[in-house]
């Protein structure tokens, strides 16, 4: 349980009240600790937070991280290059999104997440429990493809009010990335498609949608404006869009980037604990004798300081041969990139504000890639 402090205080920043667990899967009996439960190792609230920021490392990786961009943006690359023609404008806009994601897909199927692999040795349970995971998490979102724009997952999470909870810089530098990403790919249709008469008219991007449903397809669900993946406005056709960039550019750099800043840090983000969690506040469970091992703890290190150093490509940054010459075009890009660069300077003043506990650079423009590629 998380509060937020009441208007007038010094800072409205969540903060955590109350942490509790069922004692063990099968059982009805739960266990609470509150800050108060503390001695003078401050034990067991800090082995309390470790448990639980262990559980939600476990859930960033597998489901935040992996499920959720890696894995939803992959079943639209092979439809975008099979089912739309060379100069399609649709496909010269997706394709510098999806630039390496097949090939970083490929690696953790054969490296990280194989048996064996660097995964199975680090998370906290089995290779078999961690597929199942990251399945699940995958099938959320794409069995519910009209329910995962930016602003909607807000809104189903329950963090889209700025009232109730006003500090949330992941929610507000999002706004402004969707908001830019949003208006460039609105920009960029209009040009093609005058109408949604042109929309309907495209068998091409028909085929496209259908494809991406179809269970030889991508078997995306709930994409299109029916079950057979027909695109018919282009209201639609931006939204599902703009979903897809923003899920493969800024999504994946805000649960990627923080594997190397945030994560690194394994006394705070414990990819799994090795003792037993206390059962009552009367349990001294050593807080540091729970931690990974040395050894556990570089691999750790070594693994999220590379997942989380390489920065390939910059979102609006597209290469000079990315589309053909267009003065309506340019000028949609330029507005793209002027709009980013707004952002930044938002951004950047946000982050000197004494709201934020600290700086939030994971949705700076420039710190966002234009795809999965690593």
């Amino acid at each position: 349980m998380f509060a937020v402090p009441a208007q007038g205080s010094s800072s409205r920043s969540l903060f955590p009240v109350a942490i509790s667990y069922q004692k063990t899967t099968i059982s009805k009996e739960w266990v609470l600790f509150t800050p108060l439960d503390v001695d003078s190792q401050q034990e067991p609230w800090m082995t309390a937070k470790n448990i639980l920021q262990m559980a939600d490392s476990n859930f960033h990786e597998l489901i935040s991280h992996l499920g959720r961009t890696h894995l939803v943006v992959k079943p639209f690359i092979v439809p975008t290059y099979n089912c739309l023609p060379k100069h399609h404008p649709l496909r010269n806009l997706l394709i510098p999104h999806f630039e390496g994601t097949v090939l970083i897909n490929y690696g953790p199927h054969a490296i990280l997440v194989a048996p064996g692999g660097t995964v199975d040795s680090l998370l906290a349970s089995t290779i078999g429990a961690d597929t199942s995971l990251t399945g699940k998490g995958t099938q959320s979102y794409l069995f519910n493809f009209n329910a995962i724009d930016f602003p909607q997952t807000l809104v189903n999470r329950g963090v889209n009010n700025s009232d109730t909870l006003p500090v949330y810089p992941y929610r507000d530098d999002g706004k402004l990335i969707w908001d830019a990403i949003y208006t460039w790919v609105n920009d960029y249709l209009s040009i093609y498609y005058a109408n949604d008469a042109d929309i309907v008219a495209d068998k091409d991007l028909q085929n496209w949608g259908a494809t991406l449903v179809s269970l030889d397809g991508g078997r995306v669900e709930n994409f299109g404006e029916n079950s057979q993946g027909e695109i018919k406005t282009r209201d639609y056709l931006v939204k599902a869009v703009s979903t897809i960039i923003f899920t493969g550019s800024a999504q994946h750099a805000a649960v990627n980037f923080p594997q190397k800043t945030d994560m690194m840090y394994v006394p705070a983000f414990p990819l799994a604990r090795y003792l037993m969690p206390p059962t009552n506040i009367e349990d001294r469970e050593s807080y540091i004798q729970g931690l990974p091992s040395l050894s556990q703890a570089q691999s750790q290190i070594n693994t999220l300081y590379l997942l989380g150093s390489v920065h390939y490509t910059q979102l609006g940054k597209y290469r000079g041969s990315a589309f053909p010459e267009n003065k309506e075009l340019q000028a949609a890009l330029t507005k793209f990139q002027e709009n980013l660069n707004a952002a930044t300077i938002i951004i950047n003043k946000r982050n000197q504000s004494p709201e934020r506990l600290m700086p939030y650079e994971f949705l700076l423009p420039e710190n966002i890639p234009q795809s999965i590629n690593i």
